[in-house]
C-alpha cells in the first residue's frame, strides 16, 4: 500500500508535466529515481512537496489501519518534536545532476564504477 502512495504521487507529478521519469526503484527503506524536472519546478521544491504529500498519506493509512507499532516507530524517529509528530522521510535528499552518459549508465545500474 505504501509503495502505491509513492507511485500515485509520481504519476500525478508526471501527469501535470512537472517531472519526466526515466527509471525508479522503491526499496524497503529508500527510493531512487532518475527524473527530469521542469525548469519552473526545481528539484528541491519537487522533493519537498513529494515528501510532505506522501508522508501525510502514509501516516493517514497507518492511522486508519490502527497500526500503532509503525506509528510509534515514526514518532520515535522525530528529531524536532515541536514541529512534527511523525518522521516518515529523512530531512535531506541526495539529488545529483546527470552530467554525462557514463554517469547515467552508472546510476541506472548498467555499468560499474
Amino acid at each position: 500500500m505504501m509503495k502505491q502512495v509513492i507511485v500515485d504521487s509520481w504519476n500525478y507529478t508526471q501527469s501535470e508535466g512537472w517531472l519526466t521519469f526515466y527509471a525508479y526503484v522503491i526499496m524497503p527503506n529508500h527510493i531512487h529515481c532518475i527524473v527530469r524536472c521542469r525548469p519552473d519546478h526545481p528539484v528541491m521544491d519537487v522533493v519537498r512537496d513529494f515528501k510532505k504529500y506522501t508522508a501525510k498519506r502514509i501516516i493517514a493509512q497507518y492511522q486508519a489501519e490502527g497500526n500503532e507499532r509503525v506509528l510509534s516507530f515514526l514518532q520515535e524517529a522525530v528529531k524536532r518534536p515541536r514541529k512534527q509528530t511523525y518522521a516518515v522521510w529523512e530531512d535531506e535528499y541526495m539529488a545529483r545532476d546527470i552530467f554525462s552518459p557514463r554517469f547515467l549508465l552508472q546510476k541506472h545500474g548498467i555499468c560499474s564504477q
